[in-house]
């Protein structure tokens, strides 16, 4: 009998993993009584198939939570996410729960481009993030009794930097550089937000390691 090829027993191997691990998550999850996951999952891109560009994704998240329930779980790539389409769920995680679900995931953008979890949309649930989000609801996102049509791109861009020149060197950005220098800034906090969207689940494994 000729032996199957390498590559042929590899692959029959890593199927054989993924099915046990499916299988085993799955009876975890319903010891645990967890919401039920969404079927039509794949290995290792999870259910990113299903958000296609044909649709809208709150579209294809709704008839998904038609099937399933106000509350189910999917896959993107190996990372689980919670769906939630009703109010009084999601107000519970608001407020009784908030704490459970204050926090954010580890990722290897956040480690790498957030100072190892530092900034205050990167960090965990911690009191450094509790006192950076006082600091913002008070100062950044108080409001104002004006009711003005603006654009808001390039104001955010330039209050975000006011207030970490601010807390680093107790200047103003606008005042800090000259227009040519500040535009600079401004690019590279832009590319700062671009650079950070190329960062892939599969990164983290590499800090594992």
């Amino acid at each position: 009998m000729e032996q199957l090829p390498l590559a042929g027993i590899i692959f029959a191997l890593l199927f054989f993993l993924y099915a046990l691990f499916t299988i085993s998550r799955r009876s975890a999850a319903h010891r645990k009584k967890l919401p039920p996951e969404s079927g039509g999952a794949w290995p290792v891109i999870g259910h990113l198939h299903l958000l296609s560009t044909k649709e809208s994704t709150h579209i294809t998240l709704s008839k998904l939570a038609d099937k399933h329930g106000p509350i189910f779980t999917i896959r993107l790539g190996m990372t689980k996410a919670l769906i939630v389409s009703n109010w009084d769920i999601a107000k519970e995680f608001f407020t009784t729960k908030d704490r459970i679900f204050a926090s954010r995931p580890k990722l290897a953008a956040s480690k790498l481009l957030g100072y190892d979890y530092a900034m205050m949309g990167l960090s965990p649930y911690s009191p450094l993030w509790r006192h950076a989000r006082k600091i913002a609801t008070l100062e950044l996102l108080t409001r104002k009794d004006e009711k003005l049509v603006v654009e808001m791109k390039n104001l955010f861009a330039d209050i975000t930097l006011n207030i970490i020149f601010m807390l680093v060197i107790g200047k103003r950005f606008s005042t800090a550089f000259n227009r040519h220098d500040g535009e600079d800034c401004q690019k590279a906090l832009r590319d700062f937000f671009k650079l950070f969207g190329v960062f892939v689940p599969s990164d983290s494994f590499q800090l594992r390691w």
